[in-house]
């Protein structure tokens, strides 16, 4: 993956209580004296790649929304993070926002240099915060998607936080709700598709009935092949005793998807999380294949959780898991909003595990569908970037990390056991005749 130079501009309370500013959105360009030239790798669009920014007289586009608030008290994401209870103050914050998840409410994850924390509702105007008493408590508008804010925008949040509970399991995070100030538009929420450049190790016959068609029509015949051929759908409680066989990377016992490293408390992973599924899956067929679900550290399974995967922004602040040999993976806050970015070296798998459960077990294609083995499913319910942008998202992981020798080995292991293949791992340019513009 390229490096991506990006620019994070922290503007002081100083110079906005002295900007002029406006209700409505407006543009302007200014001069920036100092900025952040520190590299990340985001997976993003080739324009991004490899810019060269100046120190000075760097002329950035700036999107005014709403007035400062002279109460509002400048903090970080680690400072709110770290507070134990709720206050009602109005806080600000800079920071950079990561994919949005939800475009009506406005959730996504907010980095600044100390942290990423959700953000549960950004309304366009400062309206939705109201002052009470002594405390300041937020409604939702409903008009995020107004704002044209994206993922890698540099935005000033004015804001009330909260502490949200996971009833069933007590866990705790906190999310903070509220307006923009002022923003940034780096325009670096738009994904290049790339194709896939390598040769297909498959050498076999599985695919001699596969017409040349593209797009829906190689999606209906692929679907097809699968669920023809698909003879034996193990059982969840069986697949760890096969990932001592399908993923040990040539060790003697199942290494971990996520960080190559031999696992001690074992895990089955859904790569495509049942709660992400449209209850198309819970713990059978598309939930328990050899071809979708990989072996993983428990710990680790639970930091990803059913976070939707995606490229994310400002890596310096993030948490991290190292993959052994390799790069990181990426992640932030801990929520049913928050993004998971996986290391370089398995982007492609992940690309084209998704490919395999959504043309297996989806009834989009039409074709062959058995009650209660396939149903709808959606994309963009697993990737976490707009729905526009999916397709894009996988030929381009796809691309950047091409098939290697473990997963054709896996993939003969699982055919061995069910009868059917993973046709994106034998012939990876599949995805670009299908997703891509091919």
């Amino acid at each position: 993956m390229k490096t991506v130079k990006k620019i994070i501009l922290l503007i002081s309370t100083i110079s906005l209580i002295g900007c002029a500013n406006s209700s409505s959105k407006s543009s302007i360009t200014t001069s920036s004296s100092s900025v952040d030239n520190s590299s990340t790798s985001i997976g993003v669009s080739d324009s991004q790649d490899d810019t060269s920014i100046s120190s000075s007289s760097e002329e950035k586009n700036i999107i005014y929304f709403n007035d400062p608030n002279q109460n509002a008290i400048e903090t970080t994401v680690s400072d709110l993070i770290n507070r134990k209870s709720v206050d009602g103050l109005l806080y600000r914050l800079s920071g950079v926002m990561q994919f949005v998840q939800e475009t009506t409410y406005g959730s996504f994850e907010f980095s600044d240099e100390t942290g990423s924390i959700l953000v549960y509702g950004l309304s366009k105007n400062s309206s939705c915060i109201t002052f009470n008493g002594s405390t300041y408590s937020y409604r939702n508008a409903k008009n995020f998607s107004s704002t044209g804010l994206a993922g890698g925008d540099e935005v000033i949040i004015e804001c009330v936080y909260d502490i949200y509970t996971y009833e069933s399991s007590g866990y705790s995070f906190v999310e903070i709700m509220g307006y923009p100030v002022q923003a940034i538009d780096n325009g670096y929420d738009d994904i290049i598709s790339k194709a896939y450049q390598e040769n297909d190790l498959y050498q076999g016959n599985y695919y001699d009935g596969i017409g040349n068609v593209v797009g829906k029509q190689l999606g209906l015949q692929l679907h097809n092949l699968m669920m023809s051929t698909h003879k034996t759908y193990t059982s969840y409680s069986s697949l760890k005793n096969h990932f001592k066989s399908s993923d040990t990377h040539g060790h003697s016992t199942p290494y971990c998807f996520y960080s190559n490293r031999s696992i001690s408390s074992l895990n089955r992973e859904h790569i495509w999380p049942k709660s992400l599924s449209n209850d198309v899956f819970d713990e059978f067929y598309a939930g328990a294949d050899i071809h979708h679900l990989r072996a993983t550290e428990s710990n680790i399974n639970s930091i990803r959780g059913n976070a939707r995967f995606a490229p994310m922004f400002y890596h310096e602040s993030l948490n991290i898991i190292t993959y052994n040999g390799g790069t990181n993976n990426y992640y932030g806050a801990r929520s049913a909003y928050a993004c998971f970015e996986p290391a370089d070296e398995i982007k492609g798998d992940v690309a084209r595990i998704i490919a395999y459960v959504y043309v297996h077990y989806t009834t989009t294609f039409g074709g062959t569908t058995k009650q209660g083995v396939t149903g709808e499913l959606f994309l963009s319910d697993v990737l976490g970037v707009p729905e526009t942008e999916v397709n894009d998202l996988l030929c381009l992981w796809n691309s950047i990390d091409p098939v290697d020798q473990y997963e054709m080995e896996r993939n003969e292991y699982a055919f061995s056991v069910q009868g059917n293949r993973n046709p994106f791992i034998d012939k990876p340019s599949y995805i670009d005749y299908l997703f891509g513009n091919l």
